[in-house]
């Protein structure tokens, strides 16, 4: 819950996460929220509601190797490890989440989600798509 219900909030600074575990509502009501930098989110095991109605984020440097620490012996679309993004991310901020994603199909995870709308999705060709999905990534 680091920044949840900061309303006002428009960016944030390039912050050191890489010994960050559970993100949970890290952002959740950041309503006017619009930058976000590159987070290392290698050690994150709960990415549940993470941007919850961050309804006007825009510009997304993507959460690298997320899925690196997940359990080989979770649930296939496991609640704390379903990513949910905003409907308002530029193309190259979904480049920025796709190519970050760690390739938890090779680890041995079961699939996991990563949940971009039918917004972000149409902004995205079949073959940026299969860059997820080759990962062990459910991409709806």
């Amino acid at each position: 819950n680091m920044f949840c219900d900061c309303r006002e909030l428009t960016s944030i600074p390039t912050l050191n996460t890489k010994s960050l575990i559970n993100a949970y509502n890290m952002f959740s009501n950041c309503r006017k929220l619009i930058t976000i930098p590159q987070l290392n989110f290698q050690n994150v095991t709960n990415v549940s509601y993470t941007f919850n109605q961050c309804a006007e984020l825009t510009d997304f440097g993507g959460l690298l190797n997320i899925g690196q620490s997940f359990l080989t012996t979770a649930a296939e679309e496991f609640g704390n490890y379903r990513f949910n993004s905003c409907s308002k991310l530029t193309h190259e901020s979904l480049m920025n989440i796709i190519n970050g994603l760690y390739d938890i199909k090779a680890k041995g995870c079961k699939a996991q989600q990563l949940l971009l709308g039918s917004i972000n999705k149409a902004k995205l060709t079949e073959e940026e798509i299969e860059i997820a999905t080759n990962k062990g990534w459910n991409v709806s």
